[in-house]
């Protein structure tokens, strides 16, 4: 399921340290998804491109208080 709008403003408050934080534990998250997909443990399928998505969000909210 993708992020939901309170979970995007969530986000945008934390600061830089945080996003990075969440980026690694997400990232991580990621591959244990992609993982456990392969070996047929979870039954969403969609849970690694979920992920994926999260990380894109997460880079980009932190790429912006980068410019700013």
């Amino acid at each position: 399921m993708r992020m939901k709008r309170k979970d995007l403003k969530e986000l945008h408050l934390k600061t830089p340290t945080e996003l990075t934080e969440l980026l690694k534990k997400t990232e991580q998250e990621f591959i244990k998804a992609g993982l456990e997909l392969r070996m047929g443990k979870i039954k969403n399928w969609r849970l690694p491109a979920t992920k994926r998505h999260e990380i894109a969000q997460i880079k980009s909210i932190a790429r912006q208080k980068e410019a700013k």
